[in-house]
């Protein structure tokens, strides 16, 4: 019974090796295979290693050869090479914000403790960021960091609300994960209009992969 670890791929044929696994690859190179400095029998080998997740930073690759006859030395039958992998990435962040033009908010000047409804805050502006990755590596993890502005800073120890949010952001698409801001998301209890135009006040984060 053959090893299920050792491949016997036909000549000229390209084999996909798991990186996440030690395989063998055994080729025929000849028989019989000339004398180098007498004929052109020679062969090249070329590797082709597709990006995975969990891939090292670098491995080994052990190459052998053998052979039937008898050889007057076998120093130079065997050769290792370590190989260093340089994961490349091109990463985009793209942002979008509805409405997209300029929100007016009229009317006297009100405290907040005058807000009792989301109609007394005025039209709800909702943002939307995009993480796309065109490749050609693969990410292990990635970090996005937003800094909202949330309230002006005064002498006061709350300051004036800028962009209040009204709901956890929220994750469309991907396997990203946003925690929750509980001390800044809807601190004033104020009531949801469903019937608004617009009714999530809050930060979207959506996480695209594309090879």
């Amino acid at each position: 019974m053959e090893p299920t670890d050792v491949i016997y791929p036909p000549n000229h044929i390209p084999v996909r090796v798991n990186p996440t696994t030690t395989l063998v690859v055994i080729s025929e190179i000849g028989n019989p295979f000339g004398n180098q400095a007498k004929t052109t029998n020679l062969r090249h080998y070329r590797l082709r290693f597709l990006p995975m997740k969990g891939i090292d930073k670098s491995f080994k690759i052990t190459v052998q050869v053998n052979t039937t006859s008898e050889e007057q030395t076998i120093a130079g039958d065997l050769q290792e090479f370590k190989v260093r992998v340089i994961n490349r990435a091109e990463v985009e962040l793209q942002s979008s914000a509805a409405p997209d033009g300029d929100v007016f908010y009229r009317g006297p000047v009100r405290g907040v403790s005058s807000m009792k409804t989301e109609a007394d805050i005025g039209p709800a502006i909702n943002h939307t960021y995009t993480v796309v990755n065109h490749g050609p590596g693969i990410i292990g993890g990635a970090t996005l960091r937003i800094y909202w502005p949330f309230e002006l800073k005064t002498e006061y120890p709350k300051g004036k609300q800028l962009l209040y949010l009204m709901q956890d952001p929220v994750v469309i698409g991907g396997q990203a994960e946003c925690p929750s801001f509980p001390t800044f998301v809807n601190s004033l209890n104020i009531k949801v209009r469903e019937n608004l135009e617009l009714i999530n006040k809050c930060l979207y984060i959506k996480d695209m992969h594309t090879n």
